[in-house]
């Protein structure tokens, strides 16, 4: 659902579809002209809402215009599709002020339908509904018992608005396999500050301002005339004397609009990342649902508009009470400052939303980088299969790319028609994760992913000469089938046989060293009988070739997992363990570090990794093989690895079978029906 697939669009273009109107040739213009659209729309319903608030209408359209193309959201144009739908918020301001003046079941129905769709298309702006709605029904219900009625009525509006078309939304969505993180990244990265909200940053007459902290996803600049708005409101709160808890919640002098005010308060908290970020990150962990919301400065959205409408109301209102000189300025200088803020915050945006690329608008395939489309059969394959591999977006595991092959291998897609089996996504789910990352990872078992496939067609192999790939990778290269090059990749035919020979003749490569060192059963043998290895097994086994027992330790404590001296020799060495539950929620995102003991017996830290980038494998039952490499500064140095997850509140981890060796030393054992070298067990085909 919320992968950025725009299903608001594509899902009435699939709709018209089944009615024999085919529109899929237009789908980018579709698309474009949609989003651009919502500049309309959203222009449309703040006008409704200003005129509906006694404001003439001629002052409505400046300042609605002023609003929208100061909005936030229009920065979203170059990602995040859904997020620049200008018209919901607005639309929800509008309605939720016709149900404030009048409210009713109908209505309710209304917005609750409105609600539904706005859950479909992007989660936040659902959350972001749930802000204003609190404050409107408290209000409603504190200031007007005469309309709202009794506790019980404005249940059942808070059913008929929000909680039905979450229910709703939860019960279609109910056979969707989608076992995603419950932790995603970013809620503390992309969280907005007071500085982000009030100060220009970037503006020609801010340019002096300058937060390294301070990030994009973050910044929500209201204006210099919301800004100054809100800081005059303020004052002038703080000035009052306030007596019942009814005059302590009067900002504006309007009821609407101060319960606005208040949920957009609230909302800038959030966005802020406050409570949680005064030494009480680890609180954020029970929040449940709240934490799939990422990015939380995106909620300074709700203050943005909402101060921009209250400013402009307080400033027409002012006008009208004084009828001054002094009015007059303040009314210009507000349009005129609030239509330069405006101008400034699109100034240059068409450069960076006008993609071009020559690929993809070269229909008949004539470009020299896409005439080899021409000179194959794109039926006779089932996916493109990107080298370097990258998927990105389950927030267990990070496997990243650069722009230029994941930019290749997405032309190559919309040029063939062919599904990518990598992915570029946001909440991909975990099963579908660790499916996919069996083409990424070594070959030790053969790849179940392989059995889901829905036919026994070749994968399109893009290669990108200039990107480096690991031994796996590689492998590919040597099992497929030239078929063309151009100045970004290679084409290869890579037969799904191939994939499955590369597991059979890479065990095979396994046992031939092993015939040729003769290992016997049940004993250990070395590549190198003049270096060492050290090990590190439950009870002293070496090794544990069932991995069904281990040291165990509780994931989120500072856990040290080896402690030993490495050898005479410096040259680098090859460290290596399985962890269990590396198929799970949060477990791959375990901090590692490693230290080393200097000559005043005083730890400093070497080297440190989340271990996600350095699983090698994981077998069906979870157990991962974590495998990096370390250079010695001093001969026998004293090293010590130490294991942490700070994100997970409660569970136990297994490591087993930790085997230090210089990277030059293979070591090797096998039973009658399993093999091991190097920490891989194979069981052979």
């Amino acid at each position: 659902m919320y992968t950025g697939g725009q299903p608001l669009v594509v899902n009435t273009l699939k709709f018209f579809s089944s009615l024999g109107v085919d529109l899929s040739g237009d789908m980018v213009g579709i698309l474009n002209v949609f989003m651009l659209f919502t500049i309309v729309l959203a222009v449309v319903f703040l006008y409704l809402l200003l005129v509906n608030m006694k404001l003439p209408w001629h002052y409505s359209i400046i300042v609605a215009n002023i609003i929208v193309f100061l909005s936030p959201q229009l920065d979203r144009f170059g990602g995040h599709y859904n997020l620049s739908y200008l018209f919901f918020l607005p639309l929800y301001l509008y309605l939720l002020k016709k149900f404030f003046d009048k409210p009713s079941y109908k209505l309710s129905i209304l917005i609750g339908s409105v609600s539904f769709i706005a859950l479909c298309v992007q989660a936040y702006f659902f959350a972001m509904f749930a802000f204003w709605l609190f404050f409107i029904l408290v209000f409603g219900y504190v200031n007007n018992k005469d309309k709202f009625g009794s506790v019980l009525h404005n249940i059942f509006y808070l059913l008929i608005q929000l909680i039905t078309p979450y229910l709703l939304f939860s019960v279609l969505t109910l056979s969707y396999s989608d076992y995603r993180t419950t932790y995603p990244w970013g809620f503390f990265y992309c969280r907005a500050f007071p500085e982000s909200v009030f100060l220009p940053i970037g503006k020609p007459y801010g340019s002096f301002f300058n937060f390294s902290y301070v990030r994009w996803a973050g910044i929500s600049y209201v204006g210099l005339t919301a800004t100054i708005s809100f800081f005059v409101l303020l004052f002038k709160y703080l000035k009052k004397k306030k007596k019942s808890l009814k005059k302590r919640l009067k900002f504006t002098g309007n009821d609407y609009l101060d319960a606005i005010f208040l949920g957009s308060m609230v909302a800038l908290l959030v966005s802020f990342a406050y409570p949680f970020v005064w030494d009480l990150k680890w609180l954020l962990n029970y929040t449940g649902p709240f934490k799939q919301f990422r990015a939380s400065g995106r909620f300074a959205w709700l203050f943005f508009y909402a101060m921009n409408v209250i400013a402009y109301f307080m400033i027409w209102k002012f006008y009208k009470q004084k009828r001054n000189y002094l009015s007059i300025v303040v009314l210009i200088a507000a349009l005129s400052w609030g239509l330069y803020d405006s101008y400034l915050n699109v100034r240059g945006k068409e450069a960076g939303i006008s993609n071009h690329i020559t690929e993809l608008e070269d229909v008949n395939n004539e470009h020299e980088n896409n005439r080899w489309i021409n000179n194959i059969n794109t039926n006779e394959f089932q996916s493109i299969l990107p080298l370097p591999f990258f998927h990105v977006g389950s927030e267990v595991y990070w496997i990243d790319a650069s722009n230029e092959v994941i930019r290749n291998t997405f032309i190559t897609s919309w040029k063939t028609g062919l599904p990518v089996s990598s992915t570029l996504l946001s909440r991909t789910s975990i099963p579908k994760t660790m499916k996919l990352l069996e083409y990424y990872f070594e070959p030790i078992e053969q790849k179940t992913i392989l059995d889901d496939l829905p036919n026994n067609k070749d994968f399109l192999l893009i290669h990108h000469p200039d990107e480096p790939l690991n031994e796996n990778e590689k492998r590919y290269i040597k099992y497929a089938i030239p078929i063309a090059q151009n100045e970004n990749y290679e084409v290869y035919r890579l037969p799904v046989d191939s994939i499955k020979q590369i597991s059979i003749d890479y065990q095979k490569d396994i046992i031939n060293e092993f015939r040729e060192l003769k290992v016997l059963p049940n004993t250990l043998s070395v590549s190198d009988t003049n270096k060492t290895f050290n090990h590190l097994g439950k009870d002293d086994r070496f090794p544990n070739l069932k991995l069904d027992e281990g040291f165990k330790f509780i994931a989120k404590r500072n856990n040290i997992i080896y402690e030993d001296v490495l050898f005479e020799s410096m040259d680098s060495v090859n460290i290596s363990f399985w962890m269990s539950d590396m198929d799970k929620d949060i477990i791959p995102r375990t901090d590692l570090k490693m230290g080393i003991k200097n000559k005043d017996e005083v730890w400093n830290q070497q080297f440190s990794s989340s271990i996600f980038k350095l699983v090698k494998y994981v077998d069906n039952n979870g157990r991962g093989l974590v495998e990096f490499s370390y250079k010695p500064q001093v001969p026998n140095e004293h090293i010590r690895i130490e294991l942490k997850n700070s994100l997970t509140t409660s569970h136990e981890i297994s490591i087993n079978n930790i085997l230090v060796r210089p990277k030059t030393q293979n070591v090797y054992y096998r039973t009658n029906s399993v093999i091991y070298k190097n920490n891989r067990i194979f069981t052979p085909f």
